[in-house]
């Protein structure tokens, strides 16, 4: 009888039966008294009403165990789902439904990868990371009752080790820097469309000629086989001003990362207290430190670069020998490993893992392929480097004491990139490119697959700190990035070919311009700002159409007098999304035919606006060759196409039509959507504001107007009184859907309320003793 049944019939069970409180033994204990094998010193771990930890503690060192301990609390299924992940561990649990996540992530090693770093760490670091493992242990081995997910798997987490804590971050560094999915895509973009048209498309810089290859085959083929946790996703907010632009007198920073939605969120909220270590902020469960936060000294926040750190190269195999392959120094043969995963209910898979002097063979994750018949393309990326050291450098910020001290720290920065807005309670604000971003000599096109053979298109090193982009207390006192361009064209080093729309950012630019001084509010009022800049771009074009029905002259009218806000209760952002992407596929399906779905993940204003052109000669259908058809006559067809895609999803009565009832949140558990109960009891939804190209960011995926993507967390750190920044994040403290804080700030995520991280008011306190 399989597992699943028999854990569902007891589950039932148990609820018919009175044994809700049986199962609600599986949450945490977080008052009274409890011992801690591990612990050296008590340590008091007090939660607010909202279940935020604040630890206090006698030593760095025990501090980052009680951290650990608290994430464990609260977030166990989480941390263990991301280390399954991350390590190629996903099938154990999943059965054949995982084994493209754990191909790819086997291919990679990323276990084998952090095993390696933490020789390289700092012995302080080091430290850590066996102290905080050793506070998540301390709380499995206390387990009265395993979390309700790991019943229904049938399994329970194995002891949490030290490398484990950089596994995640890793998957972030990867999912933080999609440019060689990008590489893939470039290579058909180039033999479908030719050069010109993918150019317009796609930002490739030097592009050869297109030419039939089998690697055109195989970027295909590998970019369906890709995983799910390798997509890019990257955006997020950060800006500061300084004193003398803020009404406190002092510097308020304001940062909202935006990633994909999930319950619970990847943030987690605490405070740590010890001698020589006085931090709050957001955390990532699994991970000892604050990724973004404040201390006695200085705040900062986070944006993602979307630089270039990874390149495919084409190996050639040795015709004399097909385990070897072509290098400038002669042939070499692959580094070899063999990896067996274990598959939920099947016989084990047995992976044959090569790697050549670029990194690991990619296009293995496709399967045994014998040379010369396939292509093979190794994978290059920071991601990967064994001797990482950005675990250390999150330490160091947490510890700096000015900016200097926190500059030097963001050096240990490697992956992934990240631009780094900071102000001090002294006055200074700042802002820093981090990361490695590789330097590429010859060439060869950063934005292809690169030859292999003959080492002319060989990384030869990364751009100097020095040289990364980076102002201090600029003249205006406004520094912002919303993932935009940091530098102009004249800058020397080549950081990346395609970046984000400048949207938002140019919105965040005029918004901090309308006023001279700016106060808390004001940050947070702008971090729920959604107006859509996609429509201002748009706008115009839309405004040709010519509809030949009332309906269609209705739309025109009610989006002429429309502001561009994204309010949920309000019709004409429906109206206007519909309309984009029915726009962006009648441009651009017929001639992408089945590389459209890969190309489109989003509306692409820009491109649109490109396209809408006349001369660029996109509007005119290859298929009707005895007839030219211009743009306004294409923008009206987009039209009737959404209107009548709209009337067949929502109802044919468009007086009732609301964004609200398209655009929900909807943060899905990914386990237990899979027992008999609502669905709205463990993946909370809400409806919300905002789109893609808002600073309320409502990113939906093409096709769907579901709400999957954006800040998960918002911040607002005031200088002048550290005591009164603001936080919120989008479900709650814990990731066990028993708990009420499962998701109990969901609604103050989505209305733009916060809360303050002080030790005030009615607090429940468990303390940890030493266990002898």
């Amino acid at each position: 009888m399989p597992v699943l049944f028999v854990l569902l019939v007891l589950f039932l069970l148990a609820l018919a039966g009175g044994g809700w409180r049986w199962l609600k033994t599986s949450l945490p204990e977080t008052t009274g008294e409890a011992k801690a094998l591990g612990l050296t010193q008590p340590v008091t771990i007090a939660r607010n009403n909202r279940g935020i930890p604040f630890i206090r503690a006698q030593s760095e060192r025990d501090a980052y165990f009680a951290l650990g301990y608290a994430h464990a609390q609260d977030r166990l299924w989480q941390m263990d789902m991301q280390r399954r992940i991350a390590s190629g561990r996903l099938s154990e649990i999943a059965g054949k439904a995982g084994l493209g996540n754990d191909r790819f992530f086997r291919v990679l090693g990323l276990e084998r990868q952090v095993e390696s770093s933490m020789a390289g760490l700092d012995e302080a670091t080091n430290q850590i990371l066996i102290a905080y493992a050793a506070g998540i242990n301390a709380w499995i081995g206390q387990l009265r009752l395993l979390p309700p997910e790991f019943l229904l798997a049938g399994v329970a987490p194995r002891p949490w080790r030290p490398s484990d804590s950089l596994l995640w971050g890793r998957v972030m560094a990867l999912q933080l820097a999609g440019n060689w999915r990008d590489e893939l895509l470039n290579l058909s973009l180039i033999e479908r469309l030719g050069v010109e048209k993918a150019g317009q498309l796609s930002a490739i810089l030097n592009a050869p000629a297109p030419e039939k290859t089998a690697a055109i085959l195989e970027a295909q083929q590998l970019l369906a086989a890709l995983p799910q946790e390798s997509q890019s996703l990257q955006a997020s907010n950060a800006w500061v001003v300084s004193g003398a632009r803020s009404s406190t007198g002092a510097p308020l920073l304001a940062n909202d990362p935006h990633l994909s939605f999930r319950a619970p969120i990847l943030w987690y909220l605490a405070s740590l207290e010890a001698p020589g270590l006085s931090i709050q902020g957001a955390t990532v469960p699994g991970m000892p430190f604050v990724i973004l936060g404040q201390n006695n000294h200085l705040a900062w926040g986070l944006t993602s670069v979307n630089g270039d750190t990874m390149d495919l190269f084409v190996e050639t195999p040795d015709p004399q020998d097909k385990q070897r392959y072509l290098t400038p120094g002669g042939s070499e043969a692959f580094t070899t490993r063999r990896e067996t995963i274990a598959v939920k209910g099947e016989n084990d898979v047995v992976l044959e893992v090569r790697e050549s002097r670029h990194g690991p063979i990619i296009s293995d994750i496709l399967g045994a392929r014998e040379a010369p018949a396939g292509t093979i393309l190794a994978l290059a990326a920071t991601a990967l480097n064994a001797r990482d050291t950005t675990a250390a450098a999150f330490r160091r910020m947490s510890q700096a004491v000015d900016a200097a001290s926190f500059r030097t720290a963001l050096e240990s920065i490697q992956a992934p990139p990240q631009h780094v807005m900071y102000a001090t309670r002294e006055g200074m604000i700042g802002y820093q490119m981090t990361g490695q971003i590789p330097l590429r000599p010859g060439k060869a096109s950063p934005d292809l697959p690169r030859p292999g053979a003959d080492g002319t298109a060989d990384w030869n090193g990364f751009v100097p700190f020095g040289d990364m982009p980076q102002q201090i207390n600029p003249e205006n006192g406004v520094l912002l990035n919303a993932n935009n361009r940091p530098v102009g064209p004249d800058y020397p080093h080549h950081l990346a070919s395609a970046w984000p729309e400048p949207l938002r950012a140019e919105r965040l630019k005029d918004l901090l311009e309308a006023k001279p001084l700016h106060g808390p509010d004001d940050m947070n009022a702008y971090q729920m700002d959604s107006l859509s800049m996609a429509y201002l771009r748009l706008k115009p074009h839309l405004m040709m159409a010519d509809p030949t029905s009332d309906q269609g002259r209705k739309v025109v009218a009610l989006l002429k007098d429309w502001d561009g806000s994204m309010a949920r209760d309000l019709a004409e952002p429906l109206l206007f999304s519909a309309w984009a992407e029915e726009l962006q596929r009648i441009l651009f399906a017929g001639r992408l035919g089945p590389l459209f779905d890969s190309w489109s993940n989003a509306i692409k204003p820009l491109t649109i606006d490109m396209a809408l052109q006349e001369s660029a000669g996109w509007c005119d259908d290859d298929n009707t060759k005895d007839k030219t058809e211009r743009c306004p006559e294409t923008i009206t067809r987009a039209l009737d196409e959404a209107l009548r895609r709209l009337g067949r999803d929502f109802g044919q009565d468009m007086s009732r039509w609301r964004w609200k009832d398209a655009h929900k949140a909807k943060f899905q558990h990914g386990i237990l959507e899979r027992l008999p109960i609502p669905e709205e009891w463990v993946a909370p939804s809400i409806d919300t504001d905002g789109d893609g190209f808002s600073l309320n960011r409502g990113s939906f995926s093409f096709g769907s107007f579901r709400h999957f993507h954006g800040a998960g967390l918002r911040a607002v750190f005031d200088l002048k009184t550290p005591s009164a920044s603001r936080y919120i994040i989008a479900t709650g403290q814990s990731g066990n859907p028993l708990s009420p804080h499962y998701a109990d700030l969901i609604g103050m995520w989505r209305d733009g309320q916060s809360l303050k991280l002080d030790a005030e008011g009615k607090m429940n306190e468990l303390i940890l003793w030493p266990a002898q």
